[in-house]
């Protein structure tokens, strides 16, 4: 899925992503949810939704990406997120709420201002 949040002019916008591949610019200012959903295969369960290829890009300062993981499923102790790309994101909030505790790997990880 692609997103573009907000054009000049309408200020910040929240988006939520997806279990799939998500590709989403921002203007500066948003906030980028990244939560537990869904079911996958037939298998309910609470799955993460920032995932590997995820690009996230803010064009100006002042995003936030929220994302929460649990290292109890579907691996068991580990979550391994690769290629991600998030540009001019501000604030990381990142939370693992497994009651077993585990390691959560962002790999790619990179956070600047681009400039517009």
């Amino acid at each position: 899925m692609t997103a573009y949040l907000a054009s000049a002019g309408f200020g910040p916008t929240a988006f939520t992503l997806t279990l799939g591949q998500d590709t989403v610019t921002g203007f500066g200012g948003d906030t980028i949810n990244a939560l537990m959903t869904g079911t996958i295969l037939g298998t309910t369960a609470q799955f993460p939704t920032l995932t590997s290829g995820d690009s996230v890009t803010e064009m100006s300062p002042g995003g936030t990406l929220n994302a929460t993981f649990n290292t109890f499923l579907p691996f068991f102790g580990t979550d391994l997120v690769t290629n991600l790309t998030l540009n001019g994101i501000s604030t990381f909030n990142l939370s693992n709420v497994s009651s077993t505790g585990g390691l959560v790997t962002l790999v790619g990880v990179t956070s600047r201002h681009r400039p517009r």
